[in-house]
């Protein structure tokens, strides 16, 4: 299945999730620089020569005024590291740049994974944790990655606010492109 397509110029990505056979190198981030005519997997079992393991990636976007940089969450297989990993590049070349925390919540989140980044390097991450009853954690980057902050359990907005419950498939998650202090989290049961 594919999860994501971003277009820049020439330069297509895709991101797969899962395959027809089941295999797992087959997983992960395809990049064509022909306009789709052909497609040339990144993602390879050591991460080398450019950095990216293979793995489910349900995410991949970009940055809305630098059209070079890109994000992914792979859920690594075959020896990878589980991980939010940037590219400077349009995928040449990526890097792990998730924390501790990032990661540890990972391998318990099924799909409920979602990324949206804004300008000035701002990028916001929630993670649905099936081991806490499907609650959303978020974290925001300041610059682009290098660190992150934990800003807790997703509220609602209500006089009351409860932790947000979300599916691990109806999520959503979106920046505010006028206020990159602002992030929307959004979705439900299923």
């Amino acid at each position: 299945d594919i999860s994501c397509v971003i277009a820049r110029s020439n330069v297509v990505l895709l991101s797969a999730t899962e395959s027809a056979s089941g295999l797992v190198s087959t997983f992960g981030i395809y990049r064509s620089t022909n306009s789709g005519a052909s497609f040339q997997q990144i993602s390879t079992l050591t991460g080398q020569p450019n950095g990216l393991p293979y793995g489910r990636a349900h995410v991949l976007i970009g940055v809305p005024n630098n059209l070079s940089v890109l994000y992914t969450v792979l859920m690594a297989r075959g020896g990878g590291t589980n991980g939010v990993y940037k590219s400077s590049d349009m995928g040449v070349t990526w890097t792990k740049v998730s924390n501790a925390a990032i990661d540890n919540l990972l391998p318990n989140c099924g799909d409920g994974v979602r990324m949206s980044a804004t300008i000035n390097s701002v990028v916001y991450i929630g993670i649905s944790d099936s081991n806490n009853g499907g609650i959303v954690h978020v974290f925001r980057s300041a610059d682009g990655g290098s660190t992150w902050m934990d800003l807790g359990l997703a509220q609602t907005s209500e006089a009351s606010p409860t932790s947000v419950y979300i599916s691990f498939v109806v999520m959503a998650l979106f920046a505010d492109p006028g206020n990159p202090n602002v992030v929307y989290v959004g979705g439900g049961d299923d």
